[in-house]
């Protein structure tokens, strides 16, 4: 499998990390995947004694940091360790927040991520793939704070997910039994129909929501 590498260029990456690596259900996540060889979900929640989607919530942070993977045996979905080692080079400077507060607050990041968002769809349309420049032009940022900014976005995926998701859920409560397709959602929100989707996963494994034949439907 290899080791994951950090270069130093990403703090916040190496920040969210650390985090992980020191937090007592995701080590014990990463021991039962080893142990195991490869677990479900369910498997996870019932070895940690926890609620599903609070399994489903720490397999997700795993998942956006590389230290996991998903497996599909057929309808079945698994999750394995999917690194040997982690292997983090830290540049101080860069890791304390010499750039100022918006390099080194995640709580920052994560409001200045859903401004860059709405800031996307006021504009044209949020994109799949974010672009620095257009960091710096819709929210008048340097260079470094850009750069960092969609560093985290890049692996804190959930964030903009999670906010979209909250915005699908009264779209797909409007539309009533009918539902909200992916395109409608897309169309309505002017997002890109990736990060529907995304924002589509987190509903289901929250229970919020449920998809049938391509559609999303809530949970009453």
């Amino acid at each position: 499998m290899g080791s994951l590498r950090i270069p130093p260029t990403r703090p916040i990456v190496i920040r969210k990390l650390m985090e992980a690596l020191l937090s007592g259900p995701k080590i014990k996540i990463l021991g039962i995947l080893r142990a195991r060889g490869k677990a479900t979900a369910s498997d996870v929640a019932r070895e940690l004694g926890v609620k599903l989607p609070t399994a489903l919530q720490h397999l997700n942070d795993l998942l956006e940091l590389g230290l996991v993977a998903i497996r599909y045996e057929g309808s079945r979905k698994f999750y394995v360790v999917s690194v040997d080692g982690v292997v983090l080079e830290v540049d101080l400077d860069l890791y304390l927040g010499t750039y100022g507060e918006v390099v080194g607050r995640a709580e920052a990041l994560e409001g200045l991520a859903i401004k860059l968002v709405d800031k996307y769809r006021e504009a044209k349309m949020l994109p799949a793939h974010l672009r620095v420049e257009d960091a710096q032009r819709l929210l008048n940022l340097n260079r470094a704070e850009a750069i960092r900014l969609i560093d985290y976005i890049e692996y804190n995926s959930g964030v903009v997910a999670r906010y979209l998701a909250d915005l699908i859920v009264k779209q797909a409560a409007d539309a009533g039994a009918r539902g909200v397709s992916f395109d409608e959602a897309a169309k309505k929100l002017r997002v890109h129909i990736y990060w529907i989707a995304l924002a589509a996963e987190k509903l289901v494994q929250s229970g919020r929501a449920e998809i049938r034949k391509g559609r999303i439907f809530v949970r009453t």
